[in-house]
């Protein structure tokens, strides 16, 4: 999530991520003057305890990576895959129903939003996502953002979007 929220706001278009010496490994140089995003990888370490018993020991690990957008010279090969993910299987009902809306929806991008400045809903393309489910479930939920632009409930807010004033009813 953290590289996926990253990628977004960068302005990165591949989901694809490498350290600095994986670059170097595939013939490719990061560009000068290109900065590292921090990954966290985090597992718990399992070790048994001298009465037999099991230890469960949290373990934290930063590294930094770079977008492959940041690299220069990386050959695109099988060695570097994106994600695997199931074929996508369009839910008619749910697609009628996003038309029927009359919300203007962008595929787009690696992150999904409510505009209220644009009235606008913006996601990540389809093929993005590890099934039909989970895009449905993110454009339904960025739908509910959308039906309570102000346009539409024709209320008053009291505050930000995300504040305690956006949230009562008025």
């Amino acid at each position: 999530m953290l590289l996926w929220c990253c990628a977004a706001k960068q302005g990165f278009n591949d989901s694809r991520w490498l350290t600095y010496k994986q670059s170097q490994e595939q013939g490719a140089q990061v560009r000068k003057c290109e900065h590292g995003t921090t990954a966290i990888f985090s597992n718990t370490l399992e070790k048994e305890a001298e009465d037999g018993e099991i230890e469960k020991i949290p373990m934290l690990k930063t590294f930094t990576v770079f977008n492959v957008e940041q690299i220069d010279g990386l050959e695109m090969s099988a060695e570097i895959e994106p994600l695997e993910v199931g074929e996508f299987d369009p839910l008619g009902q749910v697609e009628a129903l996003f038309q029927r809306t009359g919300a203007n929806i962008t595929e787009r991008g690696l992150q999904a939003f409510f505009k209220p400045l644009t009235d606008e809903i913006w996601l990540p393309e389809r093929h993005l996502f590890t099934d039909a489910a989970n895009f449905y479930a993110t454009g339904l939920h960025e739908l509910t953002h959308w039906s309570g632009a102000k346009s539409r409930l024709n209320r008053k807010i009291k505050g930000k979007f995300g504040s305690k004033g956006y949230a009562l009813k008025n």
